[in-house]
């Protein structure tokens, strides 16, 4: 699947969560790639998690959106997926974001950040949904083409 799959699947989650309050957390490394990895070091690593860290510091989940494909292979990421599922869950709500932490230990980047949605949906920002207010079986709303 590719990220804009990983987005509507979280859309699905917010959808199927309606009203109720919910908490999601999205996991996953950074780069595997940073000084001291045993992967080895490139300086796309550095530069996928600046800009990882950068978004979710402002709960700009657009930006995370926008990090190239080529940038996140380099980095050897493996969290990128689960961040693009968080960001279908916040679809059309502004957040507040709190930045916790950032490490590299053992040339691999983790970061710690949470969100608080502070308002409700607005127009999509990034992806549409069907239109439809029915809610379909996430595999189904994901892949229309499964038998």
């Amino acid at each position: 699947m590719d990220a804009a799959a990983h987005y509507r699947l979280g859309q699905c989650i917010a959808e199927a969560t309606g009203q109720h309050r919910v908490v999601l957390i999205a996991s996953g490394d950074l780069s595997h790639k940073l000084s001291g990895s045993s992967y080895g070091t490139v300086p796309e690593g550095a530069e996928f998690d600046r800009a990882v860290t950068e978004a979710l510091g402002c709960g700009d989940f657009l930006a995370l959106f926008n990090i190239p494909e080529d940038l996140r292979k380099c980095a050897g990421e493996c969290g990128y997926y689960s961040l693009m599922v968080l960001a279908g869950c916040f679809d059309r709500r502004g957040v507040e974001a709190k930045f916790l932490s950032y490490e590299g230990p053992f040339g691999v980047g983790y970061a710690v950040a949470g969100f608080m949605p502070y308002r409700k949906p607005s127009s999509s920002i990034l992806i549409s949904t069907t239109g439809s207010t029915d809610f379909r079986p996430i595999a189904e709303y994901i892949c229309p083409t499964l038998p």
